[in-house]
């Protein structure tokens, strides 16, 4: 004991990722009994290879490793939630369906997989925070919603929100996109959160329409954008401009056009959602 808490001691000081890659298998187990549940789980993020066939309460940690019948419970309860019965013989069905090892006692890999099978059961979906909206006053227009590809762009992924706020006076229109890209399949993983902000010069306000348009920098493609007060649409356009001044991998000549639209992103939010529920959703049959 007392040389397990010494090994414990120098391992919070030194998280050394070399050391760690240097233990043999013994040692690796010896070194991972002396951690917290926080430590033990920074290591299997970090070398998920290295514990996957440890021993199943390694990685249910509290204050002590639970007791196998708190284990059992555990995965029995875990199983039910995923429409198994529980159970040795559906344990395996859920290895089976995951390309997990058959038989045997739980290991952390298996807890791993069940774990984030759960999370993606029991998860709540992301969602933009509004629906399609085209406010409009005689001098300025807003519009709220989420891109939504039509032509030749990129997808721009279920989780974007944009604003369109457009000023007569200045003759000028600003459109700030968001982009969220949680790590909905590798719970542990982080996300990511991008945001844009861009200008269009207006050519055109009248009764039924705003017309505006960006080159970019170099003047190789121009987008443009079309506010339909009638249709009550949003669209944005990008072509080629100046050929010449084009360059490969930087800013390229488009193929095609890119065409992008405006809507009500919520719905492509939920699909997505569904999907990924679906996909992670392991069902006995």
């Amino acid at each position: 004991m007392r040389s397990q808490r010494q090994r414990r001691r120098e391992f919070e000081r030194l998280f050394d990722p070399t050391l760690i890659e240097s233990l043999t298998a013994e040692e690796f187990r010896f070194f991972l009994g002396g951690l917290s549940a926080d430590q033990a789980l920074r290591v299997f993020e970090q070398y998920p290879e290295r514990l996957a066939d440890l021993p199943g309460a390694t990685y249910l940690r509290t204050e002590r490793p639970p007791a196998p019948e708190q284990l059992a419970r555990f995965i029995d309860a875990a199983l039910l939630r995923l429409d198994y019965d529980g159970g040795a013989l559906d344990l395996d069905d859920f290895r089976r369906a995951q390309g997990l090892a058959l038989g045997g006692a739980p290991t952390v890999g298996d807890l791993s997989a069940l774990l984030e099978a759960l999370w993606r059961e029991t998860g709540k979906p992301l969602e933009p925070a509004s629906g399609f909206v085209l406010r409009q006053t005689a001098d300025t227009v807003q519009v709220r919603g989420s891109w939504q590809r039509l032509v030749g762009a990129r997808e721009p992924g279920p989780l974007n929100s944009v604003t369109l706020d457009c000023y007569r006076d200045i003759a000028v229109c600003f459109a700030a996109s968001a982009k969220a890209a949680p790590a909905f399949d590798t719970p542990s993983a982080p996300g990511t959160l991008g945001t844009t902000l861009e200008r269009y010069d207006i050519q055109r306000w009248s009764d039924q329409e705003i017309a505006a348009s960006r080159p970019s920098t170099n003047r190789c493609t121009i987008t443009g954008l079309t506010i339909n007060f009638t249709a009550k649409e949003v669209f944005r356009s990008t072509r080629n401009y100046d050929a010449t001044a084009c360059v490969d991998g930087a800013t390229p000549r488009l193929g095609e056009p890119e065409i992008w639209q405006i809507t009500d992103g919520r719905a492509a939010a939920q699909a997505s959602w569904r999907r990924l529920q679906d996909r992670g959703r392991v069902r006995r049959n």
